[in-house]
């Protein structure tokens, strides 16, 4: 947010908000949320996805699960929030990227939605599962500045378990030899 969105709003470029929602991880936030919510009769999935979208040259690709949810994401613009509300829910989601040890890290052995992941630096190396951009070429993208997404992580008693984001995390790793912290989004609701 940063960063590359006002990079993207300056050259009027579509910047696409993927889970928007943090698939629904909005904990910290709810009761203020429900309150706004009750004030348009919306639900708090309406609210946040009208506040993101409202952000000039976002692109916002909520997922929808049941019928129930399309027809809420596709009503999620036909009201206009008031500026203190705008205000208000700016103040709920302040940039939650920071800066983390790799040696705080473990590799989650399935992550988000099960897929396969490297357990190892000997594995990402190895690239055996053919990913593209490998976490080799996406390392050599890193070491010329290339800037990179955050990886996700959650709080898991006196660690963070990587949950998204493992091709860059072995990148990152590769091309600052585990040295050098990694930007992350802290989970809602962990540490």
């Amino acid at each position: 947010e940063s960063a590359i969105l006002p990079y993207c709003q300056k050259n009027n470029i579509a910047f696409l908000a993927h889970s928007p929602l943090d698939k629904g991880r909005l904990a910290p936030s709810l009761d203020r949320l429900e309150k706004i919510a009750k004030y348009y009769d919306k639900t708090i999935s309406q609210i946040v996805l009208n506040w993101i979208v409202n952000h000039r040259n976002v692109i916002a690709i909520p997922k929808a699960v049941k019928r129930e949810h399309l027809k809420q994401n596709a009503t999620s613009t036909d009201f206009n929030l008031w500026q203190e509300h705008y205000t208000e829910i700016d103040n709920l989601f302040p940039e939650m990227r920071r800066y983390v040890g790799m040696h705080h890290i473990s590799v989650s052995t399935t992550g988000e939605g099960n897929r396969q992941v490297y357990q190892t630096i000997e594995e990402a190396l190895g690239n055996h599962l053919n990913l593209v951009p490998s976490p080799m070429e996406l390392a050599e993208e890193l070491k010329k500045g290339y800037p990179v997404k955050p990886v996700r992580l959650i709080w898991n008693v006196d660690h963070y378990d990587l949950i998204e984001g493992r091709n860059r995390y072995w990148a990152w790793y590769i091309a600052f030899d585990g040295k050098k912290a990694i930007p992350a989004y802290i989970r809602w609701g962990s540490k």
